[in-house]
């Protein structure tokens, strides 16, 4: 397996979004540069927890998985809600859609078969408190009710399916805790419609079919059964009656799960046992009892043989109440330090379709786990190192920003600016591990903030075990207008007889940080000053001349001019104007004689 990652390019910052933004969001160029090897080593296997699933207070006894059609699924084995069905999502992570039979049962088991011959997987489930029941499945994971089997006081504790007598569908064996041992045949219907009892009516915790003497084959095969007084190995006739092979050495040690797989490859089914001491049989074809398999002294409860380093030979793994221990390699050697957490019972899935298998472990009392196969990293790698923008009080910045995954888990990211004049186009990004980068917008609006630079972050926090919150700093800096004016008042004096307006010259300043239109208007009649808006760039002045107009009736006006700009965050500036006008009379001249 491969993974490659993209290196991203282009930065881009803008002004005023509303206009340009349709122009500027654009399609994110991949440069493919470098690969990471996820192969395997020799003798090596990795396996990392990524999630939880089913229910917290689930009470799993068993976990089977089966692929059909294409599709994962898993299949939880419960004591109080009977079987549940789970599919891998796109992320890897497994969603329910479909529980079958109720808690009464008190489900302990399942195995998977094709019991009515039509090509789908079917299930057999094994109840402690209620019959046994056979789910017929659809091909899709879906199930329906197929039939009851079985007595309820058994109380059956394990179960398996395979083809045991050569004809009609897949057959069931069954461990019952309270009874014998039981084959169930099928007819040509598909129902479980012959019952052989076998063994001893004190009770067997499980029970497991496999190639185990020479002389069966995978149509007729043979079951290896435990309980906590001993172990039984019954051979197959060959037409799906079985005789207790009374050749081997004493097994009388006990287990609680067995599993029947051909560890060492020499096409014979071994034997390995889950108990208070665990342990294994190498096949020699017509004695198990003294090649015991070294190295499982573990008190377990479930056990999992399966090639999951794709080298020669299977691992197994036995999951304990505080430990999963991982072995492997030719004498299955412990994988030095190779431990997961413990459970009650385990299966092997492909959750993220990658051709790995990964791990299942079903806990009685808590969540359900999941281990991936292979290092499981997402790594988020951020394109800016900041986030820097400059707009107008009234205006919004917005700068582009880009996120780019590495790795091969759920790209999974929460937004969240810590100031209110700071957005996102997006606040949460959850994508598949297929999904390489992302690019959103962040906006600063100026609106109600006052001029200068304002300093924030952005805090992401990410499924990046290496950087699980990063905070992105914001610059960004409010520019504004700022005007002043002379003169601040006007005090002027005219006569009725004056033909000419009085010119008052007035010079308005920008002394801040943006650009703004100005103008001086009035409401009264005396008064008149130019119409047209002037563009005053910072740090510019302009000078308005205001015409106060004569009078016909002399007395004192007083008004106010005001300074407007465009800007409608920028407050008028008010000159008062007091205007005094003074009448005429006529002086005869005055002679003085001697």
């Amino acid at each position: 397996m491969t993974l490659s990652w993209p290196f991203f390019i282009g930065v881009i910052t803008v002004k005023r979004p509303n206009f340009v933004r349709l122009f500027l969001f654009f399609t994110v160029l991949f440069l493919f540069v470098g690969t990471v090897s996820a192969s395997p080593a020799s003798e090596q296997v990795f396996f990392e927890s990524i999630y939880l699933w089913g229910t917290s207070g689930g009470e799993t006894n068993e976990v089977l998985t089966l692929f059909e059609n294409g599709t994962w699924y898993a299949i939880d084995v419960r004591e109080d809600s009977s079987i549940e069905a789970y599919t891998p999502d796109q992320w890897g992570e497994f969603s329910p859609f479909g529980a079958y039979g109720g808690s009464a049962e008190h489900s302990r088991d399942a195995a998977v078969g094709d019991f009515n011959g039509d090509g789908n997987k079917d299930v057999a489930v094994c109840n402690a408190n209620a019959q046994n029941q056979i789910w017929l499945g659809a091909g899709d994971g879906t199930f329906t009710f197929g039939q009851d089997f079985g007595t309820v006081g058994n109380q059956c504790s394990g179960i398996d399916a395979a083809q045991a007598d050569g004809v009609n569908g897949d057959d069931v064996v069954v461990a019952n805790s309270n009874d014998q041992l039981e084959v169930w045949l099928t007819d040509a219907t598909g129902l479980m419609a012959t019952r052989l009892p076998y063994g001893s009516a004190t009770g067997y915790n499980d029970v497991a079919f496999g190639v185990m003497k020479n002389g069966a084959v995978a149509t007729a095969q043979d079951f290896f059964a435990v309980s906590d007084s001993g172990e039984e190995l019954w051979a197959n006739s060959g037409t799906g009656t079985f005789s207790l092979d009374t050749t081997q050495i004493s097994l009388t040690r006990s287990g609680r799960k067995v599993v029947v797989e051909d560890i060492d490859l020499d096409g014979r089914d071994d034997v390995l046992v889950a108990g208070l001491i665990s342990h294994g049989y190498h096949n020699q074809g017509d004695l198990l009892g003294t090649y015991i398999i070294p190295s499982f002294e573990h008190d377990a409860n479930d056990v999992l043989v399966v090639n999951f380093d794709e080298e020669a030979g299977p691992e197994v793994l036995l999951v304990q109440d505080n430990q999963t221990t991982v072995y492997g390699g030719p004498e299955l050697n412990w994988y030095s330090g190779m431990t997961l957490s413990g459970g009650d019972a385990i299966a092997a899935i492909d959750v993220d379709d990658d051709s790995d298998l990964d791990i299942v472990i079903g806990v009685n009392g808590g969540y359900n786990k999941v281990f991936k196969n292979g290092l499981v990293r997402t790594a988020v790698l951020f394109q800016e190192t900041a986030v820097v923008g400059s707009a107008e009080i009234g205006s919004v910045a917005s700068q582009l920003l880009h996120i780019n995954f590495l790795g091969n888990g759920r790209r999974l990211v929460s937004i969240q600016p810590l100031e209110s004049w700071v957005t996102t186009t997006e606040t949460l990004i959850d994508q598949a591990p297929t999904f390489m980068s992302i690019g959103f917008f962040v906006d600063m609006d100026a609106t109600g903030l006052t001029s200068g630079e304002k300093n924030s972050f952005i805090e992401f926090k990410t499924n990046d075990p290496a950087n699980e919150v990063v905070r992105m700093p914001v610059t960004f800096t409010v520019t504004a207008a700022e005007l002043t004016v002379d003169p601040v008042s006007i005090t002027a004096t005219m006569s009725t007889i004056d033909t000419a307006p009085l010119l008052v010259p007035v010079r308005i300043t920008n002394v801040g940080t943006a650009s703004t239109y100005v103008k001086i208007t009035e409401n009264v009649s005396w008064i008149s000053t130019p119409t047209d808006w002037i563009l005053l760039e910072p740090g510019g002045s302009t000078v308005i001349e205001v015409s106060l107009l004569k009078s016909a009736t002399a007395g004192e006006f007083t008004t106010s001019l005001v300074v407007q700009s465009n800007d409608a965050y920028l407050a008028g500036i008010s000159i008062p104007v007091t205007l005094t006008v003074t009448g005429y009379g006529i002086f005869l001249p005055l002679i003085v004689r001697p």
